[in-house]
């Protein structure tokens, strides 16, 4: 979504998306790698400093897992400086940092729909997240198609608590 709140360096609207997700697991280790996108661009921002006029767009996910409060505040202010052509930015977060920096029409709030859980934090059947990728199964990739092969029961709370 572009408007007045998000310009470039050419005084330019870019779109600036921020998708919240509230419950997401990141400690499943298939999802490693989706987890680096954007950290080039973190580093390109907070170590090295240097401008990059060749980026046009940014895609983040979860940066809060490779930067400090400080840093994930000042993210808004920070991309049009050092991407002064910037066009679009996505941010895939559940950080407070970044919402509170980031005006309301730009948040969309992803939600499993799930009752949260009241007063069970001692029950250990009780999940506040989706169990890691690697527990559902296999993904299955070819030049055409990809899939999830089930390699055990799809039930999340392991057997030794059921």
């Amino acid at each position: 979504m572009k408007s007045n709140h998000y310009k470039n360096a050419k005084g330019e609207q870019y779109d600036f998306t921020v998708k919240v997700w509230t419950r997401p697991n990141l400690r499943g280790s298939a999802g490693e790698m989706l987890m680096c996108m954007g950290k080039q661009a973190l580093e390109q921002m907070f170590d090295l400093c240097e401008v990059d006029t060749k980026t046009t767009s940014i895609h983040f996910e979860y940066p809060e897992r490779w930067a400090n409060i400080l840093e994930l505040r000042a993210l808004t202010d920070r991309i049009p400086v050092v991407f002064p052509n910037i066009q679009s930015v996505t941010i895939v977060t559940h950080s407070v940092y970044i919402i509170q920096c980031v005006h309301s029409e730009h948040i969309g709030i992803y939600d499993d729909s799930s009752k949260y859980p009241e007063k069970t934090y001692a029950n250990l059947k009780t999940r506040y997240c989706p169990p890691p990728d690697e527990m559902q199964g296999l993904f299955v990739a070819t030049p055409n198609d990809m899939k999830l092969v089930h390699t055990h029961d799809n039930n999340p709370i392991p057997r030794h608590l059921k």
